[in-house]
């Protein structure tokens, strides 16, 4: 039973609820949520069961993570916040310095959830679409800075479409007198940082996570690296004891094993390399080059829209992103994650028997 008494802000009737999976079959391929098919470190397990024994106490200050981040990162510790996953961090970036009726900048397609949570924060959301080769409106961003803009929100790699910003680009919109947010979640695959710009660009905070590279996913920690005075601000806005134990004790010992997370990455992106030929070698199939852990693909000349497509593929037991919902595209498109060689090969395989059962359709 719903209340009657209707309390909640105007803004939740324009917002849907983020979707979230049941629980799925064992048989499925997921290749949907670029996560990473592998799983973390092996160390990552043994140091959860070594905190299981205290989870009945509040975590303390996660100094030595902290400082292993630090070294991971080439920067001090007072240079880093940890949150309950990244998207805490764009929240508390909200929080910490936008007002109701400040500006906030984003360009489409790309990750919705820092443009949902501006939207919740009262901030108006001024939306700049990338160009038709995927690369960044960088001109058109500028343009759209304002004396009440506050915050430019990019993703590099961007999800979904796989591009990255170049260091001219990243210190021309640096340029902004606002604070520009660089998501840099997959990293790692593309193998090239923007952290080493902080100190020549103070009002740059770079936010990161271990769901991705690291496979802690499930765990749901991230961090951003900025300078020392942006920090103090968001550790202001922190709430208390906002990452757990077992997140930062499995965080702690993935950096402890940097070798097998750069192993995994190759892996991954050999295996992107070979889906991406694979999918090169298909008629009416457009695929993009990423240097995330996935692939956006054009399937607008096969005859079937994105959601249609994504249930073909869910038919035959293999689960992608289908990206209807996202803003900025003009066509039909879908996200795969790259997964195992045999996941990916399944993945071809049906796709292509999809392609030709259309095929025989029409004759």
């Amino acid at each position: 039973m719903k209340y009657k008494i209707k309390l909640s802000r105007k803004i939740l009737q324009q917002l849907e609820v983020y979707p979230e999976l049941e629980t799925l079959s064992p048989t499925l391929i997921k290749l949907d949520a670029n996560e990473n098919p592998y799983g973390p470190s092996p160390k990552v397990f043994h140091a959860i069961m070594e905190e299981l024994g205290h989870l009945h106490r509040y975590p303390t200050k996660p100094k030595c993570l902290l400082e292993a981040l630090a070294k991971y990162a080439s920067v001090k510790p007072e240079n880093i916040i940890l949150g309950n996953g990244s998207d805490e961090i764009l929240e508390m970036l909200l929080k910490a310095f936008v007002e109701p009726g400040d500006e906030v900048i984003v360009s489409t397609p790309s990750f919705q959830i820092f443009q949902k949570a501006a939207r919740i924060a009262s901030a108006k959301v001024k939306v700049v679409k990338m160009l038709e080769d995927w690369s960044w409106d960088i001109e058109g961003i500028l343009k759209a800075v304002t004396p009440l803009t506050k915050l430019i929100y990019l993703c590099s790699p961007n999800n979904p479409t796989g591009s990255v910003l170049s260091e001219k680009e990243i210190l021309k919109l640096s340029e902004a007198p606002c604070i520009l947010i660089l998501d840099e979640a997959y990293w790692e695959f593309f193998g090239k940082s923007s952290a080493g710009l902080l100190d020549g660009a103070k009002n740059l905070i770079v936010v990161r996570t271990f769901s991705k590279a690291f496979g802690l996913a499930g765990l749901r920690i991230g961090y951003a690296i900025a300078d020392s005075g942006i920090i103090d601000d968001l550790m202001k806005v922190k709430v208390p004891f906002n990452v757990n134990r077992l997140a930062i004790a499995a965080a702690k010992a993935a950096l402890e094993d940097i070798g097998y997370m750069e192993r995994i990455t190759r892996i991954i992106r050999e295996e992107r390399r070979k889906l991406y030929d694979g999918l090169m070698g298909l008629p009416k199939i457009k695929p993009y080059p990423s240097q995330g852990n996935f692939i956006l693909v054009d399937v607008s000349k096969t005859g079937l829209d994105s959601e249609a497509m994504a249930k073909e593929l869910l038919n035959k037991g293999i689960l992608v992103r289908n990206l209807s919902d996202l803003g900025g595209f003009q066509g039909s498109f879908i996200r795969v994650t790259v997964g195992k060689p045999e996941e990916n090969e399944r993945f071809l395989r049906s796709l292509k028997e999809i392609l030709e059962g259309l095929s025989d359709r029409r004759v």
